[in-house]
């Protein structure tokens, strides 16, 4: 996936080696919790270099301090921004541990196992924090702050439609707000459940005794992709639509195990470029 957008400036500061970078990507997740935590998590492990033997810092201290959740002496290759109403922060904190802690090891560990021990990810690679606010209800000025003044990855994974059940009005402003707080370049990803059939009606608003239902692609092209909704440049839209799958499908290989039991998961996914 990151080799098709490589010329995305939010995917080169991501891809670079850790010793050569000067400022962190910056991804900001509305409905954000664990699973994003986890997820990021997986793709900084899978795009950086492993840390060699000598870089790797010392078990025994990483087990005794806790993790290193703030700004430290190198900068982060990720800064991850969790932001929802609810609070994640225990549950987030718990995970962040186990990410950045070596695995305990059995007292009977080889020598060999015991060197090789080593986190998820390397400490200072992730630093996370947490905003907790109805979105909402945000006004212009503190999604400007949120998102920041450079390029940056905007998330809604299987939150949108939630949010447009809650009030279309609302969810509509508040992605015209991101329109105009998102820097050029930025990303926007919405990953949510694929669209239900004709008989089922979803995201439905009552109008009289009618019910109007909505298909999320088509939503996301009149609030984003509209000209005369959206500023965008010479009079074209704001944003650029770069991926649009509405029934993809994650399916296991097959002989792989997990402790847990995983499922086929069917969803769709929409990659937007600000313009």
């Amino acid at each position: 996936m990151f080799d098709v957008f490589q010329e995305e400036i939010w995917v080169q500061n991501l891809l670079k080696d850790r010793r050569t970078i000067k400022s962190p990507s910056r991804a900001i997740c509305f409905g954000g919790g664990t699973t994003e935590t986890m997820a990021f998590a997986a793709v900084l492990r899978h795009t950086q270099p492993p840390l060699t033997e000598l870089q790797i810092p010392n078990t025994t201290q990483l087990q005794l301090d806790p993790p290193l959740m703030g700004p430290n002496s190198d900068t982060p290759v990720l800064e991850l921004h969790l932001v929802d109403k609810a609070s994640w922060a225990p549950s987030v904190s718990c995970l962040e541990m186990g990410l950045l802690t070596p695995p305990v090891l059995s007292k009977y560990a080889s020598q060999s196992a015991k060197l090789n021990n080593a986190p998820f990810i390397p400490p200072g690679d992730l630093n996370t924090s947490l905003l907790q606010i109805d979105i909402l209800g945000a006004s212009q000025d503190e999604l400007a702050a949120i998102i920041g003044s450079t390029p940056a990855l905007i998330t809604f994974f299987f939150t949108l439609a939630d949010l447009h059940t809650t009030s279309t009005a609302k969810t509509a402003a508040l992605l015209l707000k991101l329109t105009l707080a998102a820097p050029k370049n930025s990303l926007l990803l919405v990953i949510d459940s694929p669209e239900q059939p004709p008989n089922v009606v979803a995201g439905a608003e009552e109008t009289g005794n009618e019910k109007r239902g909505y298909r999320m692609g088509k939503w996301l092209d009149l609030v984003l992709m509209d000209r005369l909704a959206t500023v965008g440049v010479a009079g074209k839209p704001a944003w650029n639509e770069l991926i649009r799958d509405e029934n993809r499908l994650f399916r296991l290989e097959e002989g792989l195990k997990f402790p847990i039991s995983l499922d086929h998961v069917k969803f769709q996914v929409h990659l937007f470029k600000k313009q």
